[in-house]
């Protein structure tokens, strides 16, 4: 059985003055045949501990089975969307062992010394870089107000560079009349615009390329107007996590927009044929951030490397997260219409102490 603890258990192990609890989570552990799943974001949390970090690294020598592999699992956002468009280039269902095998390969305590002393190089990298992750969470959750007024006023109607020079030509009445109508100021112009056009039937959502050439970081939600994209109807809350999807797939895959009629082409296969729910990985991370929306919760520093666990959760038959994460992951599971289920969290627990943990251990080894 493959086990993904959370960081603060190695805490527990180090550092409980109940050696006898140590005993028996070890011999629980053993009992079930468990196998250690870890990771570089364990690594990274530990590298951040300082002086005690090495009581905890000393608590995996108890393992008798460790599975990591830091080339695979650094990158492991990335590593699924390229497991999942090889398998849709080949007609196929992308089957989760196969990537499981590739993340958690047989290591051992050297190998994770020898990452973990490479991550001593970028100890303050990482957290600035986590830092800005969790700022640029907030402001877009600050900016999704904006967003979703700019699609309902341009849903179903031409782009700007269609329009005639009579229907963009705009005085100061015109634009003061509008200002009352929206509820961000600087959408008053194009809502006066628009309020001018009819909409047209069966025209998708394209924003306008004057709003790309504003703000460019937010170009890829034109990938939302791809007709493969558009059918499958992603819910409204999940639209940009889903276009930043098939932009980093596009990106990554090194693959140029090619259409064809009668061939399935990379392009295609990207917005036709990939899910970004069918990546688990990438599931359990929108709801998060969902969970975070709708909580109306801003991201902490300490947010991101949770976010890099969520990837390694999937592939594991047993995990444990914070009373937070689990929260989220619970509540956007039991939400209909979303591409998170009950059963892909049901493996997925919360364990505040060892005691707990070895509850959980015995009961799923009995399944």
């Amino acid at each position: 059985m493959l086990v993904y603890l959370d960081t603060a258990h190695f805490s527990y192990l180090a550092d409980t003055a109940d050696p006898g609890m140590v005993r028996a989570f070890f011999q629980a552990w053993d009992r079930a045949e468990c196998a250690l799943a870890f990771s570089v974001p364990h690594l990274k949390e530990l590298a951040q501990l300082g002086d005690s970090r090495e009581r905890r690294l000393a608590s995996l020598e108890r393992f008798s089975e460790i599975r990591f592999s830091p080339e695979v699992s650094v990158k492991l956002m990335l590593e699924e969307i390229k497991h999942h468009y090889d398998a849709r280039s080949r007609g196929e269902i992308a089957p989760a062992h196969a990537l499981r095998n590739r993340l958690f390969p047989r290591s051992d305590l050297r190998e994770i010394r020898a990452t973990l002393s490479d991550l001593d190089e970028i100890v303050p990298e990482i957290r600035t870089l986590n830092e800005r992750h969790a700022e640029f969470v907030n402001e877009y959750l600050k900016m999704r107000p904006f967003i979703n007024e700019l699609k309902q006023i341009t849903h179903g109607k031409p782009w700007l560079e269609e329009l005639s020079p009579e229907v963009l030509r705009l005085t100061s009445e015109d634009v003061e009349a509008a200002r009352p109508k929206v509820q961000n100021p600087e959408l008053a112009p194009l809502k006066a615009i628009y309020g001018r056009v009819k909409r047209e039937r069966g025209r998708g959502a394209p924003l306008p390329n004057g709003f790309y050439e504003a703000v460019p970081s937010l170009a890829y939600l034109q990938l939302l107007d791809e007709p493969g994209i558009a059918r499958r109807q992603i819910p409204e809350e999940d639209l940009e996590m889903a276009a930043a999807f098939y932009r980093l797939a596009i990106e990554e895959l090194g693959i140029q927009r090619c259409e064809s009629s009668f061939l399935t082409t990379p392009w295609s296969i990207v917005t036709d044929e990939m899910d970004p729910y069918a990546c688990p990985g990438w599931n359990l991370w929108i709801a998060i951030l969902r969970g975070l929306r709708s909580a109306g919760k801003n991201a902490d520093a300490s947010d991101p490397i949770d976010w890099e666990h969520l990837f390694h959760l999937p592939y594991v038959d047993l995990a444990f997260v914070d009373k937070r994460i689990l929260g989220h992951l619970h509540d956007q599971s039991r939400r209909p219409g979303f591409g998170l289920t009950p059963d892909a969290v049901s493996h997925i627990h919360r364990a505040p102490n060892l005691e707990a943990v070895i509850r959980e251990i015995q009961a799923h080894s009995r399944t």
